[in-house]
């Protein structure tokens, strides 16, 4: 039985107050108390709190946000039930069943329609180390490899060049110089000939 009282008024008009867990809402008859009370306190679910106008819809929402096997069930057969008393229909999905729940039934009060939020899908995050370091870099990084400052040429000769050197402009570059111990500076005609004595050595090794 609803917890209600009479509260009187300085128009003596009667008013009935709803006192279920801290209600407090006034209704002009009994009948309007009573219409609400079964609409909002009678049938609420222990697990979150919400209030279901009928046993049947409670039933319902206990087993699709509350039982953890429908999910798995539901994937495989019809399980969404029609939300009306007298009807016995089951659907793949709840947009079937609401559809139906409408279309047939005339159900549109906020109690009838299924009215869980629909997850949103997340990005994914990578946690592995490897992502993360490459995230770290600066997008405008170059990767410079390891390159000698001279090439030398030759089984066991000394001429060499200055690499360092050949990527000044042309009119920045010096001329080679004798060096202080005496050796020759490498010239295009003495860097033809180590070239074409390292084939030969290649040749006779064949």
């Amino acid at each position: 039985m609803a917890d209600c009282s009479a509260a009187s008024s300085s128009s003596s008009t009667e008013t009935f107050l709803c006192g279920e867990n801290g209600c407090l809402e006034e209704f002009a008859s009994v009948g309007e108390h009573e219409m609400h009370y079964e609409e909002v306190h009678r049938h609420h679910c222990s697990r979150c709190g919400q209030r279901f106008s009928s046993n049947h819809r409670l039933e319902i929402h206990l087993e699709e946000n509350h039982d953890p096997f429908f999910h798995s069930l539901s994937k495989t057969r019809p399980m969404f039930r029609c939300y009306s008393n007298d009807c016995e229909s089951k659907f793949m999905t709840s947009d079937e069943r609401n559809d139906h729940s409408v279309d047939s039934h005339g159900l549109l009060d906020r109690f009838d329609l299924d009215k869980r939020k629909r997850p949103t899908k997340m990005q994914p995050v990578s946690t592995s180390s490897s992502s993360t370091a490459a995230n770290r870099l600066p997008t405008n990084s170059k990767s410079k490899g390891n390159v000698p400052r001279s090439v030398c040429f030759g089984g066991g000769t000394e001429k060499s060049f200055d690499i360092a050197a050949l990527r000044k402009p042309w009119h920045q570059r010096q001329r080679p110089k004798a060096s202080e111990n005496g050796q020759k500076p490498i010239e295009c005609a003495d860097l033809a000939a180590a070239l074409k004595s390292d084939i030969n050595q290649v040749d006779s090794i064949k």
